[in-house]
């Protein structure tokens, strides 16, 4: 027995089913779909009765079943009404009335127009979409909350329709699932179902193949997880996204202190999320760097909270809490509930389907862009295992050759081993290590290197860090800042989350920080205050550091007992430049974009060696050269290839440059010491 009660005014209907057998067999085949529990009593049952949209071939396959008995055939004859009713252009909801005068021709044709779409997503179906990047994703359907599209207050103007979902996501410390807004425009008319934004799995052409390559994506997603302290470091070339162009926020201004404060990276870095601002826009980006996969530091240092690509997280990933709903075995199969115990994410085999719902992207760090990034998987690459003696005697060109180089690798291996986790290694090092009589100081090693610019100084610590298959975290002073308030939080963090990543911790240019404090009025309290809070941390600094600076003259006194060993470099002599020449031009060649290779090589070592150029200016002289044989190539007037034309014409440039250099600075200096007199 059924009664129909309709409002015109609201445009929707209910149903009360007050015949126990029907809401009996109304449960066997709902009895799992979400808010919808049959106890007993009548049920109401309220327009556009979703659960029997999503089950509605299943529900005419029950009302057509031969009965068991009077009563079974009753409830299915009732149901057989209740279908005709809600389908038969009479249900008391326009909406619905519509939907059903087109659903088999829109059901063979595959299409749906924009009133329609929720009828495509039952809880617990698998949705694919594209929101990252392009990249294939699965998600699981939540709740569909608001069936019909809602307008706004402008008259015929929909609104765009949501779709509440979950996928698989990595917190840092174990699997979780995360919930996400699937968003869907208004459009006009009915669109193929395999052209929506999102739409349900099934209805993918390549099905099976898209099946097969989820699951090893997320086995790799699994892995790149849960990689252990020491093996998070990836190559990774391709496209990324990030908030924006380095890291945003500013330092805060203190109470007391009115100065505008100037960006810093690692303010922005080390903020608590609380007091970071939602990011803007995403961008996408085209990086070549090696990458640091490492949630827990993103979550802690990064952006507020971790994207998918465009999608926010939403906060709620639960279904109903009441104990109806979790005794229903219907409801716990359709939400996945197993996925979750600490058996299963503990597992190192997955089902399939756990490893399809996880994301195409990690998170980490760009260790060359110094940036906090959304990364996708297929291109987060594990470093070649390259033989490091031909690394490094190949990139790294110092005037004594292996007797630096053999130094500086002894001890930064040296001071890696004493990390190792294995016990007899730990013992061996305990016996050769000297302690501090203050725990916690004294376990970091600090090389600092000096000397003129363009020498080698970077190169090498860039090389170590290749060789030895560690991060090289790259900071600048004005990434730290120069207010001592602000600096000594910041570096502490800098060098806690160096020693997490077991890093190589480079501080290019570090004079400001290794200045002589003074008493004279030239010397700032502020300038004395960031030496000694710098010299202070460093102290409890328990990583591998290198300073570089071209001059120590002016050094702080207390600077020589923090630096545990100190390399001099020595301006290029011939044969380091003929070796740095012929590193850039030499892969140039190969590739055959240099005419006369031999040619160019003979008149560097009668006129080029001689002058004196620097690394860093020899890579400005090739790069330079190479663009002009490419814009001789766009006015047609040239084969793209660099001649030994384009680089004279760049040497001259260079080598009158630096002649008027000198001779200005020497003016300046006699001007100097003029003035001391």
């Amino acid at each position: 027995m059924q009664e129909l009660f309709s409002s015109e005014e609201e445009d929707s209907s209910e149903i009360d089913i007050v015949n126990p057998d029907l809401w009996g067999l109304l449960k066997e085949h709902l009895g799992y779909y979400p808010n919808h529990v049959f106890r007993g009593g009548p049920i109401t049952l309220f327009s556009p009765y979703d659960a029997f949209i999503f089950n509605w071939d299943d529900l005419q396959n029950a009302a057509a079943q031969v009965p068991k008995d009077e009563k079974d055939k009753q409830a299915r004859e009732d149901l057989k009404l209740l279908l005709d009713v809600i389908s038969g252009g009479s249900s008391g909801d326009a909406k619905l009335d519509k939907y059903f005068k087109a659903r088999d021709v829109c059901v063979e044709q595959q299409k749906v127009q924009f009133d329609d779409l929720w009828t495509l997503f039952p809880p617990g179906a698998l949705i694919y979409g594209k929101p990252f990047q392009g990249q294939d994703q699965l998600f699981i359907v939540q709740d569909n909350m608001v069936p019909w599209p809602e307008h706004d207050d402008r008259p015929q103007q929909l609104l765009p329709w949501r779709l509440k979902c979950w996928t698989y996501d990595w917190t840092g410390e174990v699997f979780r699932r995360t919930s996400f807004m699937l968003l869907f425009e208004p459009y006009d008319g009915y669109r193929p179902i395999s052209a929506l934004p999102y739409f349900p799995f099934e209805h993918h052409p390549d099905h099976d193949k898209v099946k097969s390559e989820l699951v090893d994506r997320g086995k790799r997603f699994q892995k790149l997880c849960t990689a252990g302290e020491g093996s998070r470091l990836f190559e990774y070339k391709g496209d990324t996204i990030f908030g924006k162009k380095g890291f945003s926020g500013l330092i805060q201004s203190d109470d007391d202190d009115s100065d505008t404060r100037s960006k810093s990276v690692w303010d922005s870095i080390f903020r608590s999320r609380s007091e970071m601002p939602l990011p803007s826009a995403m961008k996408s980006s085209h990086i070549e760097s090696r990458v640091m996969v490492d949630y827990l530091s993103y979550f802690q240092y990064g952006p507020p909270f971790a994207r998918n690509g465009v999608l926010e997280p939403n906060a709620d990933t639960t279904g109903c809490p009441c104990s109806d709903c979790h005794r229903n075995e219907g409801l716990t199969i359709i939400y996945r509930t197993h996925f979750d115990t600490p058996k299963a994410q503990k597992q190192e085999v997955w089902e399939d389907e756990q490893y399809m719902l996880c994301p195409p992207r990690v998170l980490g760090y760009i260790l060359g862009d110094k940036q906090w990034a959304q990364l996708q998987v297929s291109l987060v690459k594990d470093i070649p295992r390259n033989d490091p003696e031909n690394a490094w005697n190949s990139r790294l060109r110092l005037a004594d050759n292996q007797k630096t180089k053999n130094l500086l690798f002894d001890l930064v291996r040296s001071h890696s081993s004493s990390t190792a986790k294995n016990a007899d290694d730990a013992d061996a090092e305990n016996r050769l290590k000297v302690n501090d009589f203050i725990p916690g100081k004294g376990y970091g090693l600090v090389i600092l290197l000096y000397g003129p610019p363009g020498v080698g100084k970077t190169s090498t610590a860039e090389t170590i860090a290749i060789v030895t298959r560690k991060p090289l975290f790259s900071i600048s002073v004005s990434d730290v800042g120069t207010k001592a308030k602000h600096v000594e939080s910041n570096l502490s963090r800098i060098f806690a989350l160096a020693t997490s990543w077991q890093a190589i911790l480079l501080i290019d240019e570090a004079d400001v920080f290794l200045e002589s404090r003074g008493r004279s009025p030239a010397t700032s309290t502020d300038k004395n205050a960031l030496v000694s809070v710098f010299l202070r941390v460093l102290e409890y600094y328990q990583g591998i550091m290198f300073l570089t600076t071209n001059q120590i003259a002016q050094f702080d006194v207390a600077i020589p007992s923090r630096i545990h060993v100190a390399i001099q470099y020595q301006s290029l002599k011939p044969p380091q430049m003929k070796e740095i020449f012929a590193g850039f031009i030499k892969p140039l060649a190969d590739d055959d974009l240099v005419e006369d290779y031999a040619e160019i090589l003979e008149w560097l070592e009668e006129d080029v060696y001689s002058i004196g150029f620097d690394g860093r200016q020899i890579r400005n002289i090739v790069t330079t050269a190479l663009g002009l044989a490419r814009a001789e190539l766009k006015r047609g007037k040239g084969k793209g290839k660099l001649t030994k034309v384009h680089l004279k014409t760049v040497i001259n440039n260079a080598r009158a440059f630096k002649a008027d250099f000198l001779v200005q600075y020497d003016r300046y200096i006699s001007a100097q010491e003029k003035m001391i007199k």
